[in-house]
């Protein structure tokens, strides 16, 4: 069954994410933003609540870059956050992704590593064995290992 997903935010990051969501099967029922416009923005952020209260089956997605502001936002609301995995990103079995995290293209995650909720795994990144990124982590990971447990 597709997932039906909202992405928060639709400025040039969520561009990339709608293309994971739909190479993946998954349909963008629209965008929640404060200040774009256009024919795909179906409310405010502050809707997401309103949104997820009428249909509990619907996930979201934080498409913003700004660290601060993202992590404001997913502490903000308590509803079904979806984790977007780009097909080219090579995740070994043995990792765990937390929910609302954004793998992008060519990235790699090794054996055992651990990516918390809420983060974004930048292109062609590598995260190499035993690595821990933590929830809602303040950093974008970006073409380089990052550090062990």
């Amino acid at each position: 069954m597709n997932k039906k997903v909202i992405i928060i935010g639709a400025g040039g990051h969520s561009k990339v994410i709608s293309e994971i969501i739909e190479q993946n099967g998954d349909v963008v029922l629209g965008y929640l933003d404060d200040k774009a416009k256009g024919n795909n923005i179906i409310g405010k952020i502050c809707d997401t609540k309103k949104i997820f209260k009428k249909n509990d089956s619907v996930e979201f997605i934080i498409a913003i870059g700004n660290n601060e502001i993202r992590n404001k936002i997913f502490n903000s609301y308590d509803v079904k956050y979806y984790t977007a995995i780009h097909k080219s990103a090579t995740v070994s079995k043995s990792a765990k992704i937390g929910e609302g995290t954004a793998i992008m293209a060519g990235v790699i995650i090794n054996s055992n590593c651990s990516i918390g909720r809420n983060c974004i795994i930048n292109t062609a990144s590598v995260i190499e064995h035993d690595c821990l990124i933590k929830e809602r982590s303040p950093l974008v990971i970006q073409s380089y290992s990052w550090c062990k447990k």
